[in-house]
């Protein structure tokens, strides 16, 4: 939080209250919770999901992120957040988002593209390392996982 001084009065913004109310970590799990789920398989369903780098983070004020794809698609198949998939010249990555947004592709930790709307399909030249974030208002919203495109025949 950040406090800011006005003469004799002390004003507090980005409250740490408000701010973890924003900021939700969403994770990809192999399939979903219920109420009657052992608490043992549920326990490795979130831990396998955070081992596997299987998540992305949203800013709530932004907008409500359920619903957030991206997903690596080639000739090899597909991969989803925190998965590799070998490089193929037919590579896209596919991005859904619930509301409209300023979608940015990250290539090895530097933008490299750009776009704005609710489906986008970016396609890739090049193995490395991938992730997307997503701005609405010219606020961040969505920040992925990273998926990894890599040389070679076989993935991980």
């Amino acid at each position: 939080q950040h406090q800011m001084f006005g003469g004799l009065f002390r004003v507090t913004i980005f409250h740490y209250k408000v701010q973890f109310k924003s900021v939700r970590t969403h994770l990809l799990l192999e399939e979903p919770l219920s109420p009657d789920m052992p608490l043992k398989k549920a326990k490795k369903l979130v831990y396998d999901a955070i081992l596997g780098c299987r998540a992305f983070v949203s800013n709530y004020f932004n907008g409500d992120a359920r619903g957030f794809l991206v997903r690596l698609r080639n000739s090899h198949g597909d991969a989803a957040i925190g998965e590799s998939l070998p490089w193929a010249p037919d590579t896209i990555l596919q991005v859904e988002v619930p509301l409209p947004g300023r979608i940015r592709l990250i290539r090895n930790g530097k933008p490299v593209a750009e776009s704005y709307g609710q489906q986008v399909q970016f396609p890739l030249s090049d193995p490395g390392v991938y992730r997307v974030e997503v701005f609405r208002r010219k606020r961040a919203w969505i920040f992925s996982n990273h998926l990894r495109l890599i040389k070679g025949e076989s993935s991980s």
